[in-house]
């Protein structure tokens, strides 16, 4: 009798599939190392609705960065930008301040960019 439940038992096991889950049922942190790695900066926004994630890129002294909204852990902006750093400065807006390499007489040292991401809110 022990041997017939074990066998039952076994191809119950082997006849298992494994189940993967929906994207909007992906973790953050799971997301974040899939697309970035490893030593990854999250940020949110004050109202917690997006979440910036940068990583510093030692051996080409850039940032890569990429934008998720929060509602459904989707990628709505990224890139990677030469010596620059990102942070919140609004709700909605990320700056973007690139360092140049080499300042010359009469250059901006600071080039300022900004990335608008009201387009990416999700009407509920």
């Amino acid at each position: 009798m022990r041997k017939s439940t074990l066998i039952i038992l076994i191809m119950a096991l082997i006849s298992c599939k494994s189940v993967s889950l929906p994207p909007t049922q992906k973790t953050l942190a799971s997301m974040v190392a899939q697309k970035l790695g490893d030593d990854v900066v999250i940020q949110n926004n004050k109202d917690a609705t997006f979440a910036l994630c940068t990583k510093q890129q030692s051996s080409t002294l850039s940032v890569s960065y990429i934008i998720i909204r929060l509602s459904d852990l989707t990628v709505v902006e990224e890139d990677t930008i030469p010596g620059a750093t990102l942070l919140w400065s609004d709700t909605y807006q990320v700056e973007i301040r690139e360092i140049p390499g080499m300042i010359k007489k009469d250059d901006q040292p600071i080039k300022i960019n900004f990335i608008d991401v009201t387009k990416h809110i999700s009407k509920l």
